[in-house]
């Protein structure tokens, strides 16, 4: 036979070891990528280290909330600039304008991320509780984990989703639920990671551990609510005083822009413009610190 048919019949003994080798059930990462390189007829590289990528493991998984830090410079760049048309270029006003501005945006961005992680963490507890259920009933953890992530909404649904097909892919448990707890970076999560681990490595009844951690989960986010609600009253008396002051000043400025642009060019009003910039940012960052909850 002509060296062409022999190497036709190495290529195809090749594949199908592979196609048996992938078959096989269950698959570790490592055989699998084995398996991928002997299907590339990459028959001399079986006995270099296998990368993360190799084994169906991205280098770096997006985060599960999204944050807009640049909305903070952003208004305060534009904030800086409004400053400068107002004050003739003055540097002490545009600093404030722009610091002010930023700070503003940057706790109204942080409060709408707190709102995120809260739908996240109620999403949480609401799939542990399905997932207890259903272990309860006597359904295989990854089914229950599966049933979960189906019932649950958008971005649990992602997240549970992702892990469920990197572990029928063959990847390893502990390393799914560890950077599932990476993207979020909450401590709802770290804890729920930490449980499917430990009972994927060890065994035993997972449901108790489950419920419990769903009862702290549920436990944090009944404290947070209050917290917010406590502080609900000084964040809007904050807000109402800051209102107030610029609309007084846009009121000034409508009546005598003149007299307003030389306040603002003026040494004592220059002072003056910054120590209310340096309270109100003050004041802002207060209120929006007694409103957050970090257990």
């Amino acid at each position: 036979m002509a060296s062409w048919g022999w190497e036709l019949l190495g290529w195809l003994d090749a594949t199908a070891s592979a196609v048996r080798a992938m078959a096989a059930a269950p698959l570790s990462p490592l055989a699998r990528a084995r398996a991928l390189q002997r299907l590339r007829g990459d028959e001399a590289g079986l006995d270099a280290p296998v990368g993360r990528a190799e084994r169906g493991l991205p280098r770096a998984m997006p985060p599960a909330i999204r944050r807009y830090g640049g909305l903070a410079y952003l208004a305060g760049t534009l904030a800086a600039g409004g400053g400068a048309l107002l004050s003739g270029g003055q540097v002490a006003v545009i600093v404030a304008a722009g610091v002010v501005a930023g700070t503003v945006v940057a706790v109204a961005e942080r409060a709408l991320y707190d709102q995120r992680v809260l739908r996240l963490e109620t999403q949480l507890a609401d799939a542990l509780d399905l997932m207890v259920a259903g272990l309860r009933a006597g359904s295989p953890l990854l089914a229950a984990l599966e049933q979960a992530a189906r019932e649950s909404a958008e971005p649990l649904r992602g997240l549970l989703s992702d892990v469920t097909a990197r572990v029928r892919l063959g990847a390893v448990p502990g390393e799914a639920f560890a950077q599932l707890a990476a993207r979020t970076g909450l401590e709802s999560f770290q804890l729920f990671a930490l449980a499917m681990t430990v009972q994927w490595d060890v065994g035993g009844s997972l449901a108790p551990s489950l419920a419990q951690v769903g009862r702290g989960v549920r436990d944090r986010i009944d404290l947070a609510r209050r917290v917010r609600a406590m502080s609900m009253q000084a964040r809007l008396s904050m807000l109402a005083v800051m209102a107030v002051v610029y609309l007084l000043a846009a009121l000034m400025w409508a009546n005598n822009p003149e007299r307003m642009q030389g306040f603002l060019r003026s040494t004592l009003g220059t002072w003056l413009t910054c120590m209310v910039a340096a309270l109100q940012v003050l004041g802002v960052a207060w209120a929006a610190r007694l409103a957050r909850f970090d257990a």
